[in-house]
């Protein structure tokens, strides 16, 4: 895409092929993509999505899921909410570059297989709020060439702060009302990522974020339980 600015909603991005880009190619554009599946594309080279310079992203209520290769490529600021990454599978889920801070809320990260789910370089600062990570494979690195930093609170991430890897050159701030507990998906085998009734991601997200729309504290990950 060449164009300052570009918007994306309500669409089906699936069964492409690409060496770069087989999902969303952008270069010196910003964009913004709502309500909008990312399925079933292949990457023959290096990501499904590749969004490149210092333009400002924006992704909400986004399901991607069951793409096969590199999944996501940042360099600047990205906004990311109620984004459900699903059945995915390749080296690297999502690398971030360069020193522009990333603030996430409300992500499902479940049943995905990587080498790296989250990498982080050049100075990277990622926020992650009210998100599950769960039954996948791969964990969260940071590249030793220059300090990297993430900040944690109210989510539900198996394995806890072991998935996260410093190299000896990074910051972890893991704060308040994380848990490490079985986020009791609907179905997950059938795709559906919405939390059952007694789901313990339930009314646990940070107390001071928007109430979901039934009114009640927000849930953790990318679906609110409607109470």
């Amino acid at each position: 895409l060449e164009f300052n600015i570009c918007i994306i909603t309500d669409c089906s991005i699936s069964l492409n092929s690409a060496e770069e880009g087989a999902g969303i190619y952008t270069y010196s554009s910003s964009i913004s993509v709502y309500y909008t599946n990312i399925e079933n594309n292949i990457s023959m080279g290096t990501y499904i999505l590749w969004f490149s310079d210092n333009t400002d992203v924006e992704l909400k209520n986004i399901n991607i899921g069951n793409n096969i290769g590199n999944l996501l490529f940042k360099e600047g600021g990205l906004q990311m909410d109620y984004v459900n990454f699903y059945g995915n599978t390749g080296t690297e889920m999502i690398h971030f570059y360069w020193d522009v801070d990333r603030t996430f809320t409300n992500l499902t990260i479940s049943d995905n297989d990587f080498t790296y789910l989250m990498v982080l370089r050049r100075g990277s600062d990622v926020i992650l709020k009210n998100s599950i990570i769960w039954n996948n494979i791969g964990n969260i690195s940071f590249d030793p060439s220059r300090n990297n930093s993430i900040t944690i609170e109210y989510c539900d991430i198996q394995g806890g702060i072991d998935i996260i890897e410093t190299n000896g050159n990074g910051t972890i701030n893991w704060l308040e009302g994380n848990i490490d507990m079985d986020p009791l998906f609907v179905d997950p085998d059938s795709g559906d990522y919405h939390l059952q009734e007694n789901s313990p991601c339930i009314d646990a997200g940070d107390p001071s974020s928007p109430l979901d729309p039934d009114g009640t504290i927000a849930d953790m990950g990318a679906y609110y339980f409607n109470q």
